[in-house]
């Protein structure tokens, strides 16, 4: 037997291969993670980088990304339900509210400031900017986005250097997604 299959079975859940996705490393490469299962049964699995050592972190939060070598951070969809992003330590405890609520969101290289869209099914899509720690956004970087049923998620994200932030942008009449950059130096300054 496999080992994902036989550990699947210990924590009585189906094994489907094909229900796997979303797989990650930590930054200094000591930990993988990745989901297990399909919706409303979505799991985190942890693992050592060779792929031993597999455990549960729990229910997978929207999407989360690892922070540092002991936490995600991700929106809370089914712990406390609010969308609001927060940081997880791998045993499930809550470490940190983030930010309000969003869907897609990162975190800026200096760990100060939050970027995240409004839940990506509102009409229309709006992209906020956080100061860590705040539930009300400091600006809106964006609005009126069209859902991403229409076209592509708008997936914002961060400069290396922190002083921008990109995302997917559908203009009226556009026939596809296009990437925008704002400038944030004004605003953080």
């Amino acid at each position: 037997m496999e080992p994902m299959q036989a550990f699947a079975e210990s924590i009585q859940l189906p094994f489907e291969p094909e229900g796997l996705a979303h797989s990650y490393i930590a930054p200094g490469g000591g930990c993988i993670a990745f989901r297990v299962g399909r919706k409303p049964n979505n799991i985190i699995i942890l693992a050592d980088p060779d792929g031993g050592n597999l455990r549960l972190f729990g229910l997978k939060m929207m999407h989360w990304q690892f922070l540092d070598e002991q936490s995600f951070f991700g929106h809370d969809d089914v712990f406390v339900g609010d969308k609001h992003m927060r940081r997880w330590d791998f045993e499930g405890n809550i470490i940190e509210e983030l930010s309000g609520p969003g869907c897609h969101g990162t975190i800026s290289p200096d760990g100060q400031w939050i970027v995240t869209e409004s839940w990506y099914r509102s009409d229309p899509v709006d992209i906020f900017l956080y100061r860590r720690g705040d539930v009300e956004p400091t600006c809106i970087l964006a609005r009126g986005i069209p859902p991403w049923e229409t076209r592509a998620h708008v997936h914002p994200t961060f400069s290396r250097d922190g002083r921008r932030v990109y995302f997917n942008y559908n203009t009226q009449g556009s026939r596809g997604s296009q990437v925008y950059c704002c400038d944030l130096d004004p605003l953080i300054s």
